[in-house]
Formats: C-alpha cells, sequence, structure tokens
C-alpha cells in the first residue's frame, strides 16, 4: 500500500478490522513496479544462488518481527 499520501480513516478502519496484514511504503505502485520488474524470476530448488540472494534482500529489507507479531 503507497504511503506517500495520507490514508483515510476509513481505510484504516477497514484495514485494521479485517487484520488483513499488508505492508505500508513510501515509494508509489509505480516505483515499486519499475524496481520490482528487473527481480521477477522462476526460481527452481536448484537454483542456490538466487535463493541465498532473496534470503539476503529479504532479511535487510523485511521486519519479520513485526510481521510474526501480526499473524499471531
Amino acid at each position: 500500500m503507497a504511503g506517500h499520501a495520507p490514508m483515510s480513516n476509513i481505510t484504516e478502519r477497514i484495514l485494521v478490522d479485517s487484520n488483513i496484514p499488508y505492508i505500508r511504503i513510501q515509494e508509489t505502485t509505480s516505483e515499486v513496479y519499475y524496481r520490482l520488474r528487473e527481480h521477477v524470476s522462476k526460481i527452481g530448488p536448484d537454483d542456490i544462488e538466487k535463493i541465498e540472494l532473496i534470503h539476503a534482500i529479504a532479511e535487510k529489507y523485511l521486519n519479520f518481527d513485526a510481521i510474526d507479531a501480526v499473524l499471531d
């Protein structure tokens, strides 16, 4: 969910009440798409290098404790 504009009260209430996990980011949807388009590829179990890259990127940019806290 793009975070460059304020979220309306009704949208925030719907998200909170639904308990649907979401990520709020500062970039626009088009900026995120532009960044991700170069990272999308098919990955198989033998693609060790790609899997290690995904792990490294995820550890750097995702707060797994915060995600787990929301899901518990």
